[in-house]
């Protein structure tokens, strides 16, 4: 209860029980709008000033600055005669989001090292080839980034241990721990020509590397880069069946696969433990390109396994015994064709495949 003598704040409404207001929370109140006046008015005044930098992501606009930026690996001369290079960059980690922001995530996973882009441009401004080649640190890297990117069902070319592909408007290409992709304007015939010469001119001037050994294997059988996987264990349920690699063919279910043994003693022993796990599961089909074919039961399709040296290698999953030894045929040959001294060892934890 408030004491003899005592007046509440409020006597009653809207009178306020204060005589004045104080001259110094006045100040203060004017100098607070103030403040807040001058953020807004900043705020706009930029808005309408941006930094062109940060829309620099197509033909024609500036990059940060008018600085000399170091063309690293791109190739001298990779414009076409009456075309011309413009905004040529280069984007580290602590700024690749400048370039590709919301995507930098997706190379950031691959071992992204640097960025480096340029743009062709075509006699008059138009048409335009953007190019982005990103440094992966490794060929496994590289191939990983294009595999996540290439057009649904496209088949690569390999050569000299590099992915190409030229789909439509857009080249995709590795070589080495260098990944390229050049997209153009439009679909016409002169970007078509500006994509092969810039395909020319990496392929050329970029130092070859040796791929990844399952990629190059399972790729020159028309396998897509996104399909080559590797089973540290109980590859097509069998326990056995560990350090398997395989390639899904694109029909979407035959696989071909090869399995590296310790020896040559070993791979024998693995070869026949297929055969016999294969007979487990279906019926005999008889021989074919020397091996013996089997027939799931469930699944009413074809697999065998041979050998080669220290490797097992086979069909799973044909669509009859015909077909498989088509395609045995010539997986036994790519693995002939091996070079020598290739590492079989299994890949690195964590990694898909190297």
């Amino acid at each position: 209860m408030p004491q003899q003598g005592e007046q509440r704040v409020f006597v009653r409404a809207r009178k306020h029980f204060r005589p004045r207001y104080s001259v110094n929370e006045a100040r203060l109140g004017g100098l607070i709008l103030l403040a807040l006046a001058l953020v807004g008015a900043w705020i706009a005044w930029r808005g309408a000033h941006a930094d062109p930098s940060l829309t620099a992501a197509g033909p024609g606009l500036p990059r940060r600055s008018a600085e000399k930026v170091d063309r690293g690996p791109l190739p001298a001369e990779l414009a076409l005669p009456g075309w011309r290079e413009e905004n040529l960059a280069a984007f580290g980690p602590s700024d690749l989001y400048v370039k590709i922001d919301g995507r930098e995530g997706y190379y950031k996973a691959l071992g992204f090292e640097r960025l480096h882009c340029a743009t062709l441009v075509g006699p008059g401004g138009a048409p335009t080839v953007d190019l982005e080649l990103y440094d992966l640190g490794r060929a496994g890297n590289a191939l990983g980034a294009a595999s996540g990117e290439l057009p649904q069902g496209a088949q690569p070319s390999f050569q000299d241990g590099s992915l190409a592909l030229v789909d439509k408007n857009a080249l995709f290409l590795t070589r080495g721990k260098f990944y390229l992709r050049a997209v153009g304007s439009d679909e016409g015939p002169a970007v078509r020509a500006a994509l092969a010469r810039v395909k020319e001119r990496f392929l050329a001037s970029l130092p070859a590397e040796r791929m990844p050994w399952p990629y190059a294997l399972f790729g020159e059988l028309g396998v897509a880069p996104a399909k080559v996987s590797y089973l540290a264990e109980n590859a097509f349920s069998f326990g056995f069946a560990s350090n398997v690699h395989v390639g899904l063919l694109p029909d979407g279910d035959t696989e071909l696969f090869v399995a590296p043994a310790a020896d040559v003693p070993r791979a024998r022993a693995l070869a026949a433990r297929f055969e016999k796990g294969f007979a487990e599961y279906g019926e005999p089909l008889g021989r074919r390109a020397g091996v013996s074919w089997f027939k799931d039961r469930y699944l009413s399709r074809a697999s065998a396994a041979g050998r080669e040296g220290r490797l097992v290698f086979g069909v799973h999953g044909a669509a009859d015994e015909k077909v498989g030894a088509a395609l045995l045929g010539r997986l036994g040959a790519a693995v002939r064709a091996l070079p020598g001294g290739t590492d079989f060892s299994a890949p690195a934890a964590g990694a898909k495949e190297e």
